[in-house]
């Protein structure tokens, strides 16, 4: 193509091109080709040149990377702002209003209404440390900082405790039920990370469905993998949302009215991750939404 252009303008071209290579070690080379005239400045030859430019092109690709990464870094910032000051309102408002109400009426109202009001702010300031403990976490994650100590879990009972603790703390608005096989080898995982991920998925799952409905989850093991699913009969996830459910302060369009910072799933997906795992999920709005988590048997892969 470049040669045609030389004979037909009868003029030199300059091109970049690409070698056959990885991306992390393609070579480039900047190519002009002059049109070559006779005695009557008819051009029938041409004559090219090649300059390797590999590491200039290396250069702008990294300077192009960091520009870019450099602008997802404002959007998140902006997004953090935007949700921390709309996410501790709601508790601070809580603890301030109450504790004025408190202070105004200290001999006015009984023990009762009294220990009330002082559960509310003891909630309002729980609410708030777990908004904290979700940015920290993403902030590492962010930095890639997720401490990634892995050890043998009995899986069944570690999933068992957890929803017990949340079969507790929904005081019976929903139903759980956990499908899992009489005998299962041990998992090598995080049991931090793996907390935040059930934590996560059974916490979305309470909040997004109706009360009397039934949460299941089920663990299986196939060929060189766990696989863990999580399946609530809430308000679903709109097609349009699917795609980005796991960036950053992402809320689906239809969990507006529900509290939350848009942080939870993309801090699951990169604590399945740090396992080498995956997470999918299949959604219909107003049906429910079932996550799958699919986490590698390391201890099988590296016995090979």
């Amino acid at each position: 193509i470049h040669l045609n252009q030389v004979f037909a303008r009868q003029m030199p071209v300059t091109f970049e091109l690409a070698l056959p290579g990885t991306s992390t070690s393609r070579k480039w080379q900047q190519w002009t080709i002059q049109p070559l005239r006779d005695q009557s400045q008819q051009v029938h030859e041409a004559q090219g040149v090649a300059v390797d430019i590999s590491e200039r092109k290396s250069a702008e690709i990294a300077l192009r990377n960091a520009l870019i990464r450099e602008k997802e870094l404002g959007e998140l910032k902006s997004r953090f702002v935007s949700m921390t000051s709309h996410e501790f309102r709601t508790p601070l408002t809580t603890i301030m209003s109450t504790a004025s109400f408190l202070e105004m009426a200290d001999h006015k109202i009984s023990t009762d209404k009294r220990l009330t009001r002082l559960s509310k702010i003891r909630q309002a300031a729980r609410d708030m440390a777990e908004l904290l403990d979700e940015v920290l976490v993403f902030g590492k994650a962010e930095a890639n900082r997720l401490e990634f100590v892995p050890e043998a879990i009995n899986l069944v009972s570690f999933i068992t405790e957890i929803v017990e603790d949340y079969r507790a703390g929904s005081h019976g608005s929903h139903q759980f039920v956990f499908n899992h096989p009489q005998q299962l080898k041990p998992f090598y995982g995080d049991v931090k990370l793996m907390r935040q991920v059930l934590s996560n998925l059974l916490s979305n799952a309470i909040k997004y469905a109706p009360a009397d409905t039934t949460i299941t989850i089920d663990l299986t093991h196939g060929e060189n993998q766990f696989i863990l699913s999580v399946n609530d009969q809430g308000i679903g996830i709109p097609e349009e949302d699917q795609p980005l459910i796991f960036e950053p302060f992402h809320r689906a369009h239809n969990t507006r009215e529900y509290s939350g910072t848009g942080l939870g799933l993309a801090i699951t997906r990169r604590a399945i991750s740090r396992h080498e795992g995956d997470i999918t999920f299949v959604s219909q709005p107003g049906q429910g939404t079932r996550f799958i988590v699919s986490l590698p048997d390391i201890e099988r892969q590296t016995s090979k």
